[in-house]
Order: structure tokens, then C-alpha cells, then sequence
């Protein structure tokens, strides 16, 4: 609302709306700065999600049977629970809307309405403690200012109404941007994605649609028209239709209602709300605070929160499944233990488990307090045992503490101390405990080692070997004692050379050998020096190292440390050459006899490695002058392979060579011919392929070679599977070969 006359009072406030579902999708928060570890929620309850829908500045007698509420009379009152006496706060909105996020007003009653303009530095509201404990939420409003892009904290003026929005008044949200934009969304994504609803929806519509502005005739028409749009748009999600809530309320009666007299309401909307029942129980904002709490599992209990009532009463189950919760475990610091009387002491409560009260037991006689952190002065003098009592749901916890009260002192105290272990080895951590007399309230400790400590029972770590005069001086009132002393003697650590021990990967293989080494020793130990017996070393301690040269090589180790180097230990590696397999090759001397072995011969009528032709042989006699200087022909070939050849003597006849390889890849096929029979250019032509490749067309032996009775090769590169096959085709001539070579590359 836009009023602004201040408060004359301040009360809880309760949010205008609320769904609750019971869909277990959770949209990931994004963290304010540095955020605890999720703790999760301490309590299981039926209800999963949270939806607040705000409505604004009616009563609930004009909202109960008035026509214009056409929707809420005719179909939420009678299917659902509601409140016939729930008490806000007056005018005007703001300290509502901030007592249901926080469970107080915090002092926002009057003066100026933006964010900018107020600095709310306290963690304890609601969102906070569902973002630490990993529960997901989100605000969200109609005409949203920057549409979601920006931490919006304006107020532009109708629709929208910025003190309607509570968040941004924190200063851990409107000072995290990336976490503010995150949670303050424009109404349209609520229902755009039902898949991704967040366990805690605070919804706020434009200033029409709250029943606070009209652009009609009838406020109230437009607020029921919201609702009647809206409730069933969320029921339809899954969130709600499995076990879900939708709270509706208006965050005030009126401008000019006095609350005490004049009450809102409250609609409890879900399968689990008893139906068509009125609830006559004094509720407040702090009771829907509360029950939020309860549900989500967080705490402590906010402000109003703690004392409220929940909301318990409109439902068919508990809010919370009393077996589900777990009794917190107290525990509780004091500023001081022990002074003179009157001894001031402030009680810090550091309980965990949720404890949501409190009852504190100062154990002089006083009465007992229940606020969480109380202050207490204790005037009688002695040991009083302090124990506190934290509750919740799963019921209490105590523990206690003494605090010591001591009278007023006209003597100073007599120092004296005890100290544990008095003697060993570093760091040795010494417990001193004082048993001074005479009331001491200070103690100055001189650990001999430059430090010192205030303490009345320290503990020190003396790190160095040494002897240690440890002194305290206890003062009070009176002033200081006589300082008293102690020795502590720290001796040095005697330490054992290493064991040394290693392995190696391989001990055994050919040149270049890499072997990686792993020390395996005992003892400690620090360094390490690695000699590899072949002039070289390393100082790692898991080294590897590749050997070069073939021979028998003692690796040694030693392993050091502040006691000494270890006993070498040594392993042999054993470097062999490198064996050198020569590639696979078939050399076939066509027509003719086996060769010196390396070529085989193919002298049968029919070759061992062609097709079943008419096949011939035809040699020439040894003393036959044939030259073989051609560059074609490699080096050490044997002459004599163009001593014998093999042609088909038939008309027209081809011939085929099928070469059987060891595997796929490459090879290298070379042919060797000569010719015998013509002396003239162009009398001999034939073609051949490679596996179906031509590599030699029309080719003529007498003008390749230069001349008769001259010696030639042509060589190839090929891929193979399988086989090689070597197709000789006819041109004018029947073909001839005198030798085939194949090598694997």
C-alpha cells in the first residue's frame, strides 16, 4: 500500500497467501556469498511445497458472504478450512509483509518505502534459513519491474507495489545480485514451468488484482477473479495434486481497521484441509510463519513465531509427522566461568537439531528463564551448575556448565601448576592446568620457547628438541603472584637409516630397453640416488630410465634419511640386441630351376603359380651373352634368371601368375624380362596388370631393354589381400617373363 501514516502498533504479521504441495521438485538456489552446507530439514511433513498468495487491506467480514467474493464463498469456503479470527498488524503493509518473512517488523512502520533506504543486516528471516537448508523459493510478482533482468528495489507506482516485496529489504538478497535476480521472478514463470515449482512460492499480484487498486468498478471483483484463475491453475500442477496447500490471506483488515476488533482471514486450500471447516482460534501472521517453519523443518522459531499458534487446527493430519522429529542436542557457551561476586555472565545458546525453546536453570535460586541467549548476573557465592533445556517437537535435551563464583580477595594467589606429559619427543603437546590458590582472575604463561599464553589451563606444542623452563605468574586484585616453574624436556627423535628396496617393470628385453623403477623401502626415507651401471643416475624417488646399448647392467639403490643412507641394493638388467626380421618375399625364375635358394623354380609343364595354360619354357644357353647393367635391375641379382623364361606357345594365349601374400599390405612386385627371339622395334607386344590395374600396355621388351639380348625390370608398388595376381595379355606377340619378385614392404 501506498499510504503513509505511521503505525500506532505492531503485531505479527501472516502472509497473505499460501500454497503448500507436496511435489518433491526441487529448483536450485543459488548462494548468497559464502552459504553453509545445506543441513536439510530436521522434520518430514506431508506438505512439500508452499505457495503464499497475497491479498490486501480487507476484513474478512467483507469478504464472508459478500457476492463480489462470488469464487471464494460459492466454492473455496465450502471444499476447504478457513479462519474466523486471524489478526494482522494495522496499517500499512509493510511491517506485514516483513513480520511474515522475519516474525517482527523490525522497526519498518513509518518513513520511506524503498529498499535503498533501509539496511536490514540480519540473517535470521525465513528464505535464509530455507536456503541454508537446501529447500528451494522464489517471489513471485505481477508487472515485476525489469521483468526478472535486475534486483529490483524501485517502486514505480502502481501495479506494482515495492513494499509488498520483503525480500529486497534484507541486506543478504538486495546486496547479492546473482542470488536476487534468482529469486525475485515475474508471476508468468510460476505456472509457465509446474515441472520446476520451488518448495516455497511467495506470489504477489499487481495492485489491482490484491483488491488494493481498482481500474473497474469492484475491487473485490478483480481479487476474486485472480483467485479464481489462479487456485485452480496451481492445483493442476503436480506439485499440488500430490498432497498439496494453498493458503490465501490479506495481509491487513483496512487502512482505517482497528485489528484487535477487526479481523482478515485465512484460506487453507489442499486435499488435506478439513472441508468446509471455520477455525475460531486467535491466529497471526507469526501462526503462518510458524507453521512455514514447521513444515520446511528450520529454525529457530522466528520472533512471533515461537510464541504463536500454528495452524494445525485446519487440517485433517499434523503439519509435521511427530515421529519424524528428532529431539535437539543442547550445548551453550558462557562468556566467563569464574569471578568475583556480582560475576556478569552472558549465555550463548549453540544448540543443534532445531530447537525451538528454550528454559535456562542459573542453579542459585533465581527463576529460570526462557529466551535463547540470556544474560545473568550471579551475586551468591560458590559453584552454581547452569543448565539449560533445549526442546522441539521430538522433545528436550539438557546440559550443564559450572560457573564459579568467588568472593572479593585482599591477598594475591599462590601460584602453582600441573603439566602433561612432562617429558618426550617433538612436537610434544604439553596440558597445563593451574591449581593456583588465593582466587587468581588472570594468568600470564611463559612457555620458554618465545611464546606465552593467558589461559588459565593452555595447552602448548613444543616443536624443537630442548629443555623448556615453563613459568606462570597468577594475579588478582591484589596484584601478581611469585612466578613458579616448571621444566619440560623435549628430546631429540632418534631416527633408523631406511630399508632399501625397489622394483623394476622389466628386467630383460631388447635395445632400446625403458624400464620404470618403484622404491618399495622401508624406514622413511627421504632421498634416494639411483645408479643405472651405465654411467648414469637419478635422485627421484620412482625413476625411469631407458637403456641404449645391449649388455648386463647392476641398477643400485640408496635410500637415506636423517638417520643415514640404507645398505645399496641392486637388481641386474639384462639389454639384449635388437633382432632384425627381413621382410617376406617370393622370388619365383620363371621357366627355369631353382636359384641359390632364395629363387624358386618353375620348370613344370603347368607353373605352381599360374593358370593351367599350355605352358612353355624357353632357355637360353648359359654361354649366351646377355647384359645385365641396366639401372632397373637391382644389384646382386643373378644373371642367370634371364637364362630361362616362360611364354604360352599357344595362339593368342595369355597368362596369369596368382601370388599367394602372408598378409594385407604393401607390396613391391618386380618384373625381369629380356628379349631373345626378335631384333627389331615393335615385333613383341604385349600388356600386363596387378590386381586388375594395367601397369604396362603395348609394352615392347626390345625397346624398353635398348636392344636384343639385354636385361630389364619394371617395378610396382601395390596393396594386397590375400594374393597377388599378375595378368600377362597378348598384343601382337605372345607375352614372356623370365622372373617374378615379390617383397613385402
Amino acid at each position: 500500500m501506498k499510504h503513509r501514516r505511521p503505525k500506532h502498533r505492531t503485531r505479527q504479521l501472516l502472509l497473505t497467501g499460501v500454497v503448500i504441495a507436496s511435489a518433491t521438485l526441487a529448483l536450485q538456489t543459488i548462494a548468497r556469498g559464502v552459504t553453509p552446507a545445506p543441513s536439510g530439514p530436521s522434520t518430514v511433513s506431508p506438505i512439500k511445497h508452499v505457495f503464499i498468495i497475497m491479498e490486501e487491506n480487507t476484513s474478512w467480514s467483507s469478504v464472508k458472504g459478500r457476492s463480489a467474493y462470488s469464487y471464494v464463498n460459492k466454492t473455496l469456503l465450502p471444499n476447504y478450512a478457513h479462519t474466523e479470527n486471524y489478526v494482522t498488524h494495522n496499517h500499512p503493509s509493510l511491517p506485514n509483509y516483513v513480520s511474515l518473512e522475519a516474525g517482527d517488523n523490525l522497526g519498518m512502520t513509518t518513513g520511506s518505502y524503498l529498499p535503498s533506504d533501509h539496511s536490514l543486516a540480519t540473517t535470521s528471516h525465513l528464505t535464509t534459513q530455507l536456503n541454508d537448508a537446501g529447500i528451494s523459493w522464489k517471489y513471485y510478482a505481477e508487472n515485476l519491474p525489469g521483468g526478472g533482468t535486475t534486483c529490483n528495489t524501485s517502486d514505480p507506482g502502481t501495479p506494482y507495489s515495492q513494499d509488498h516485496n520483503p525480500f529486497t529489504y534484507f541486506d543478504d538478497v538486495k546486496n547479492n545480485a546473482p542470488y536476487c535476480i534468482a529469486h525475485e521472478r515475474p508471476f508468468s514463470e510460476l505456472l509457465a514451468s509446474p515441472s520446476t515449482i520451488p518448495q516455497y512460492s511467495f506470489i504477489v499480484p499487481n495492485d489491482y488484482n490484491q483488491g488494493e487498486k481498482s481500474n473497474s468498478t469492484c475491487k473485490a471483483c478483480q481479487a476474486d477473479a485472480f483467485l479464481k484463475t489462479t487456485v485452480p491453475a496451481i492445483q493442476a500442477t503436480p506439485a499440488y495434486a500430490d498432497g498439496g496447500l494453498i493458503l490465501v490471506l490479506w495481509d491487513e483488515a483496512g487502512i482505517s481497521a482497528d485489528p484487535d476488533i477487526t479481523p482478515s482471514g485465512l484460506i487453507a486450500i489442499s486435499p488435506l484441509a478439513k472441508r468446509g471447516y471455520a477455525g475460531n482460534a486467535v491466529y497471526s501472521h507469526g501462526s503462518t510463519l510458524r507453521s512455514v517453519q514447521e513444515i520446511f523443518g528450520v529454525g529457530p522459531l522466528l520472533g512471533s513465531a515461537a510464541t504463536a499458534t500454528d495452524l494445525s487446527d485446519l487440517f485433517t493430519v499434523p503439519l509435521v509427522d511427530p515421529g519424524s522429529v528428532v529431539p535437539p542436542v543442547a550445548s551453550f557457551t558462557a562468556t566467563t566461568t569464574y569471578g568475583l561476586a556480582p560475576l556478569s555472565v552472558s549465555l550463548t545458546d549453540t544448540s543443534t537439531g532445531t530447537p525451538t525453546s528454550w528454559v535456562w536453570d542459573f542453579g542459585d535460586g533465581s527463576p529460570t528463564e526462557t529466551t535463547q541467549n540470556p544474560n545473568h548476573t550471579f551475586t551468591t557465592l560458590g559453584a552454581h551448575t547452569v543448565t539449560l533445556t533445549a526442546s522441539n517437537a521430538g522433545g528436550p535435551s539438557s546440559t550443564t556448565s559450572t560457573i564459579t563464583v568467588n568472593p572479593v580477595v585482599t591477598t594475591a594467589p599462590v601460584a602453582s601448576f600441573t603439566g602433561t606429559p612432562l617429558i618426550g619427543t617433538p612436537p610434544l603437546t604439553v596440558s597445563f592446568t593451574d591449581t593456583s590458590t588465593g582466587v587468581p582472575t588472570s594468568w600470564a604463561w611463559d612457555f620458554g620457547d618465545a611464546t606465552g599464553s593467558t589461559l588459565q589451563n593452555p595447552s602448548h606444542a613444543f616443536a624443537a628438541a630442548g629443555i623448556y623452563t615453563v613459568t606462570l605468574t597468577a594475579s588478582n586484585a591484589s596484584g601478581p603472584s611469585t612466578p613458579v616453574a616448571a621444566t619440560i624436556t623435549v628430546n631429540p627423535v632418534v631416527v633408523s637409516a631406511p630399508v632399501a628396496s625397489f622394483t623394476a617393470a622389466t628386467t630383460t628385453g631388447s635395445v632400446p630397453l625403458a624400464v620404470a623403477f618403484a622404491d618399495t623401502s622401508t624406514g622413511v626415507p627421504t632421498s634416494w640416488v639411483w645408479d643405472f651401471g651405465d654411467g648414469t643416475s637419478s635422485t627421484s624417488q620412482n625413476p625411469s630410465h631407458t637403456f641404449t646399448a645391449q649388455g648386463t647392467y647392476t641398477v643400485a639403490m640408496t635410500a637415506s634419511n636423517s638417520g643415514g643412507p640404507s645398505t645399496p641394493v641392486t637388481t641386474t638388467i639384462t639389454v639384449t640386441p635388437v633382432v632384425v626380421t627381413a621382410p617376406w618375399s617370393l622370388r619365383i625364375n620363371t621357366g627355369g630351376a631353382t636359384l641359390g635358394g632364395s629363387w624358386t623354380g618353375d620348370l613344370s609343364p603347368t607353373s605352381a603359380y599360374g593358370n593351367a595354360f599350355a605352358a612353355k619354357t624357353w632357355t637360353v644357353s648359359a654361354s649366351s651373352s646377355i647384359t645385365t647393367t641396366d639401372p632397373s635391375i637391382p644389384a646382386g641379382t643373378p644373371a642367370s634368371i634371364f637364362q630361362s623364361a616362360r611364354y604360352d606357345g599357344s595362339a593368342g594365349a595369355n597368362m596369369t601368375y596368382t601370388v599367394p601374400v602372408p598378409q594385407t599390405g604393401q607390396y613391391v612386385v618386380r618384373l625381369y624380362f629380356a628379349e631373345y627371339s626378335f631384333t627389331a622395334v615393335g615385333k613383341r607386344k604385349f600388356s600386363v596388370a596387378v590386381n586388375g590395374t594395367n601397369v604396362l600396355t603395348n609394352f615392347d621388351i626390345f625397346a624398353a631393354a635398348g636392344g636384343n639380348a639385354r636385361g630389364i625390370a619394371r617395378t610396382f608398388t601395390v596393396s594386397a589381400t590375400g594374393s597377388i595376381v599378375i595378368g600377362f595379355t597378348r598384343g601382337n606377340e605372345n607375352p614372356v617373363i623370365q622372373g617374378i619378385e615379390v617383397v613385402e614392404q
